[in-house]
């Protein structure tokens, strides 16, 4: 006699219990979550292409041609013929520190006489042929709003501080009020290091490079300027570096005058036309928005012009002229910004 066949239910008769479902959060995903990881989330229904080997390395490729382009459009300004020159503030932080002793160190490491011309905000240009770039200096006096202006438009700062006397209230006033206003690349610069005890500089130059770096915690270093050799340090770094980008600068338009002249009107001297010259810099500036002069208020603009640049030509010593000036843009006069600030009430209307 013969096994009897085994008796097997149909598939559809099994029973499927259902999953388990956590309600509460378990403590590991607590733990995940204070750490900041997050679950990666499954694409249901997507078909997920396996990338092959020449396929990553195209990526990969990508990514570095656009981070070569940046830096390329990034420096391009500050190179060429016509190259626009790195804007650089020195603010004294102590009452003993001079912002022109400073520029003239930088002047002497690469033999270039130091313009002599006097007046407060003065800004000397140096052209630096070893690296193929030209530095504006933009020497300042302890005056906190002409210290907030001109870090608007610099592309770094140098903090002149003294070996010898501490940073009183108002050098720590404008470091505050410079980490609120947004600053670019900052370089602290010690004087006065020849009069201390050659066994107390390390300790005084920790002490400052600490106090720096409460304010600016990329200042990691704290730089001098009394040797040829550390002034010409300090140009290579600035010459080398891309300047460090402030976003609400970056979507406006700015500059920093290098010539202005006020031409008066024949009807009331004290109206008139002025024109400033300078490397317009941030975002496109358009002749139907109003610009704002510090010290001065807003005004409407009546013209951009290309002003040509006197440049050295490639061979010699001679000067040459690019073309006349040319008219850029011009106000529309349905679109032009209107100078009134607020509505003129009318009593007769509610």
């Amino acid at each position: 006699m013969g096994a009897e066949p085994k008796f097997h239910h149909r598939a559809s008769l099994k029973q499927t219990n259902k999953p388990f479902k956590r309600r509460f959060a378990t403590k590991n995903s607590m733990r995940d979550k204070a750490k900041g990881r997050t679950q990666r989330v499954s694409l249901k229904g997507k078909v997920l292409r396996k990338h092959s080997r020449a396929d990553r390395r195209n990526a990969v490729r990508t990514e570095q041609r656009k981070k070569r382009d940046h830096i390329v459009m990034s420096t391009r300004i500050f190179s060429g013929r016509h190259r626009a020159p790195k804007i650089v503030a020195v603010i004294p932080l102590c009452a003993d520190i001079s912002a022109s002793d400073i520029v003239r160190n930088l002047f002497a490491c690469v033999d270039e006489p130091y313009p002599e011309e006097k007046g407060p905000k003065t800004a000397r240009i140096l052209n630096v042929s070893r690296f193929k770039q030209t530095i504006q200096f933009v020497e300042l006096e302890r005056n906190v709003l002409d210290i907030l202006d001109a870090a608007k438009v610099a592309d770094y700062v140098i903090m002149g501080i003294s070996a010898e006397v501490e940073v009183d209230a108002f050098g720590e006033h404008c470091l505050s009020a410079l980490q609120n206003q947004g600053h670019p690349g900052v370089f602290p610069i010690v004087q006065g290091m020849e009069t201390v005890v050659p066994k107390r500089q390390n300790d005084v130059k920790k002490s400052l490079q600490s106090f720096m770096s409460h304010f600016f915690p990329e200042a990691d270093k704290v730089y001098s300027t009394e040797t040829p050799t550390e002034a010409l340090a300090i140009l290579r770094m600035i010459t080398a570096q891309v300047p460090k980008g402030v976003k609400w600068r970056e979507i406006r338009p700015y500059m920093l005058a290098d010539s202005v002249e006020f031409e008066p009107s024949t009807e009331d001297s004290q109206v008139g036309r002025l024109a400033l010259t300078g490397y317009l810099r941030g975002a496109n500036l358009s002749a139907n928005r109003l610009i704002h002069i510090p010290n001065f208020g807003d005004y409407q603009i009546e013209q951009i012009y290309h002003v040509p640049v006197a440049v050295e030509a490639a061979k010699g010593d001679s000067i040459e002229e690019d073309d006349e000036p040319a008219v850029l843009d011009q106000p529309d006069p349905e679109h032009q910004d209107s100078l009134v600030e607020a509505n003129e009430p009318n009593t007769l209307t509610n």
